[in-house]
């Protein structure tokens, strides 16, 4: 009878715990569709919270979570931290909702039996929780399309269970964790331009790099100084000339200010920031949204920017397709030059470098080198929507179906759902048409 007495307190205490954690994730997150109208807390009773929308139980006769699929609810804002206290649970499924903030660094260890974790298409920052590999019978685990920064944990490859796994369409860098048992493709990892190692590139030997770069920084150094000499003790008819240099019409805010190398002159002659100085400064300040990269890399991608690699022409400039190493194709659009060119160039880097979502095409990288600018982005194999519908041939156009026509017509409603109400910046898209509806190997 004592045996029995202590099952049951056992068993009472658990599913108290379960239902502080259903009872957060109500409280803490806005429901606009009301999809979790069924989860009311007024009389609990044995099981009761088994009818929850998305919600399982072990079994019907106790209130001890086996899973939560809230999937694609559009439910909005922190990640719900009172989810830990679910501690039974073995799936769970949070994709295709607006949660933000980081993920708990010790959910690992306050939900040990998880088997599958989703938590894709969200606005999750920070980094992955190094504790995810004490998930030992995890076999899927999905953090794609969110904005993650830091490196892969080499932890994971103590997962031995692992079968699915994706990081996709985030902001991670450094190397990849070599897996135990089980192998990812590419895709698993892809838009992620700081990742290296197999599959992807090679990562490159950061001893080499310091070495290099501490070399450089010497002969920087004193090439500065051999400048200034000259330019203050050996050349007074070019300060006189600096005297008289426009100046910017930009206000010379602290941003400006500490971003612009100081000069060392004399007194009498006034700090002046340039308009290229300013432009120098903004556009570094555009690598902390996405990676920057080189011209060099850029012609080596498109054969020096063959006519036969392009894809596009519009008013802005010319879309070619780009083929980096390890077989990583995208698309590079080259900007023609016009009336605030580079106003607009920096204003879409910041706009569509804070911007992830899985039905917008995702800008990947950028260049600002020699007075040409270029936009990376990822590479969208059908081409667009206004194609297939008045351009292609009639046996390919058969493919575009009623069906196929009402998915894409759902991806574009739900893209333009998310510019207009996601958390980072709402955005309106002024002139949509099926020229702007690009497609990928999936329609």
């Amino acid at each position: 009878m004592l045996i029995i007495l202590a099952r049951l307190t056992t068993n009472s205490k658990a599913d108290e715990s379960d239902i502080s954690c259903l009872r957060s994730i109500k409280e803490h997150l806005e429901d606009p569709l009301q999809m979790l109208s069924t989860w009311k807390f007024d009389y609990i009773s044995e099981g009761s919270v088994c009818g929850f929308t998305g919600v399982k139980c072990w079994n019907g006769q106790q209130n001890r979570v086996l899973s939560i699929q809230l999937a694609n609810m559009r439910l909005k804002g922190p990640f719900p931290m009172g989810i830990r206290n679910c501690t039974s649970m073995q799936e769970l499924d949070l994709s295709g909702n607006y949660l933000s903030g980081s993920i708990p660094s010790n959910l690992a260890d306050d939900l040990p039996y998880i088997v599958s974790l989703d938590f894709s298409n969200n606005n999750l920052s920070g980094s992955i929780p190094s504790s995810f590999a004490n998930w030992r019978f995890i076999n899927v685990l999905r953090l794609d399309n969110n904005y993650l920064t830091g490196q892969i944990p080499q932890e994971l490859l103590k997962l031995p269970r692992l079968r699915k796994f994706s990081v996709a369409n985030n902001r991670l860098s450094g190397p990849l964790p070599i897996l135990s048992d089980a192998t990812f493709p590419a895709e698993s990892y892809a838009n992620n331009l700081g990742l290296c190692g197999d599959p992807l590139d090679p990562c490159i030997d950061e001893d080499l790099v310091g070495l290099f770069l501490s070399g450089f920084e010497v002969g920087c150094s004193l090439f500065t100084i051999l400048t200034m000499f000259f330019i203050l003790f050996c050349s007074p008819r070019l300060m006189k000339k600096i005297k008289r240099k426009k100046h910017c019409l930009i206000p010379r805010t602290p941003q400006i200010l500490a971003g612009i190398k100081k000069r060392k002159v004399n007194s009498s002659i006034p700090l002046s920031i340039t308009c290229n100085d300013v432009v120098n400064v903004k556009v570094t300040s555009m690598e902390k949204f996405i990676r920057r990269l080189s011209l060099a890399e850029l012609k080596m991608a498109t054969n020096n920017f063959d006519n036969k690699n392009a894809i596009g022409y519009g008013n802005m400039g010319i879309m070619y397709k780009a083929m980096f190493p390890n077989n990583l194709l995208l698309a590079i659009k080259r900007l023609r030059r016009f009336d605030g060119f580079v106003k607009d160039f920096l204003l879409e880097i910041e706009i569509l470098g804070r911007l992830r979502h899985t039905n917008l095409v995702p800008l990947l990288g950028f260049c600002y080198e020699r007075n040409t600018k270029f936009m990376v982005y990822k590479y969208m194999c059908n081409g667009t929507l206004h194609q297939w519908l008045h351009r292609r041939p009639q046996v390919e156009a058969k493919k575009m179906d009623w069906v196929l026509r009402y998915k894409i017509a759902v991806g574009i409603a739900r893209g333009l759902s998310w510019l207009h109400n996601n958390n980072i910046l709402r955005v309106a898209h002024h002139k949509i048409t099926p020229k702007c509806i690009l497609l990928d190997d999936k329609f």
